[in-house]
């Protein structure tokens, strides 16, 4: 960076390898097609397991702690599982709470 060169940190992660390998297991036996660019966002039934957090093999999802946070947060829609992937980080971790307490009661909400 002092140089003027861009830095650029890559990852090695295994979570694309192995969404890539289900797609194609599922397609195969299941004679279906999965297409990633028209999925609904939509799904009562993902929204529930991540709020009972059943979210053991999810990507960022699986720790004990964000599954505790998940049975508190109960997200309902997806800008609520952004949220919590988003606070669950070491800054904003501690405003959780008053999220989880603003969601259940949006009329305390007070904006600057």
């Amino acid at each position: 960076e002092e140089l003027g060169l861009l830095k650029m940190d890559f990852l090695g992660l295994r979570t694309l390898t192995v969404t890539r390998d289900a797609k194609e297991l599922i397609e195969k036996n299941y004679d279906i097609e999965i297409d990633f660019d028209n999925m609904s966002f939509d799904d009562p039934e993902v929204y529930e397991m991540f709020a009972e957090g059943n979210t053991l093999g999810i990507f960022q999802f699986e720790s004990t702690g964000m599954r505790a946070i998940l049975k508190e947060m109960k997200p309902d829609n997806f800008e609520n599982i952004v949220a919590a992937n988003a606070l669950y980080r070491p800054g904003p971790m501690s405003q959780i709470p008053t999220y989880i307490q603003n969601k259940s009661n949006p009329n305390n909400i007070a904006y600057l």
